[in-house]
């Protein structure tokens, strides 16, 4: 929840990070099978 005058919004932020840690590793474990098949 944002509360005015905290300056960081850190729901938001950790949302972010989570969000983009999970696609990177969605395309290296995506990667990985393909690489694997071959």
């Amino acid at each position: 929840m944002y509360v005015p005058g905290e300056g960081f919004d850190w729901p938001v932020v950790i949302g972010g990070v989570t969000a983009l840690a999970l696609g990177e590793i969605t395309l290296r474990y995506s990667e990985i099978k393909r690489s694997r098949r071959d």
